[in-house]
């Protein structure tokens, strides 16, 4: 397997859910779409934030108000774009979460990615150790290779306009739960108009 043969596949898993997503009453207005990453294990969620579930859970911003505070800009529109409070799309369930339903290339790969970075291994067969194309997969290289196969998931989705109900602002970006905000932050850029960036991030200040 070449690595553009797993960014392939990773896509194709991904569209797959979207498409599945796209026929439920939920997508209606969907302001952002986010790639909620775990770089240390390699695990990757699906999210949604929708102008319904925001006005839902913004009744009680004044509970958490305090939480946005130190980061500035993060008010109330900060609580929209931050992404756990976002919603899990997921064709598969397990004890009440929802997860993605993978294909067996890019289970391999996360499974490879697992060893790579823990030391331990759960796949079926040997885990990767490296691609065709010559890319070698290591503990240096396993999280690069991971946010490379993530954005390029993400522009190619850009692509297929119309799939999902979508406001005008609408922005799809990766996250890291291992970074700091301001890492994230960067990482959003890579995906997102500088100019729509500044203008959501401008709108989320607290006014109080």
């Amino acid at each position: 397997m070449t690595f553009q043969e797993l960014k392939d596949s990773f896509y194709h898993s991904i569209l797959s859910e979207l498409r599945l997503f796209a026929q439920t009453e939920a997508n209606k207005n969907i302001y952002a779409i986010a790639f909620d990453c775990n770089s240390e294990v390699g695990q990757v969620s699906l999210r949604y934030g929708s102008n319904a579930h925001f006005k839902e859970i913004s009744k009680n911003f004044h509970k958490v108000s305090k939480y946005y505070r130190p980061y500035g800009r993060y008010g109330l529109r900060g609580q929209q774009y931050d992404v756990g409070e976002f919603v899990f799309i997921g064709s598969l369930e397990h004890n009440g979460y929802i997860f993605l339903n993978f294909d067996s290339d890019t289970s391999h790969f996360f499974d490879s990615y697992y060893y790579h970075n823990i030391g331990d291994y759960f796949g079926e067969g040997e885990p990767i150790e490296g691609f065709d194309s010559g890319e070698v997969l290591n503990r240096e290289t396993v999280t690069p290779l991971f946010q490379e196969m993530v954005i390029d998931c993400i522009n190619r989705l850009k692509e297929t306009g119309g799939l999902i109900n979508t406001t005008e602002d609408f922005i799809i970006f990766m996250c890291d739960l291992q970074n700091s905000p301001e890492e994230n932050e960067e990482l959003l850029k890579k995906t997102v108009d500088p100019k729509l960036f500044d203008k959501l991030m401008a709108e989320s200040e607290i006014k109080d």
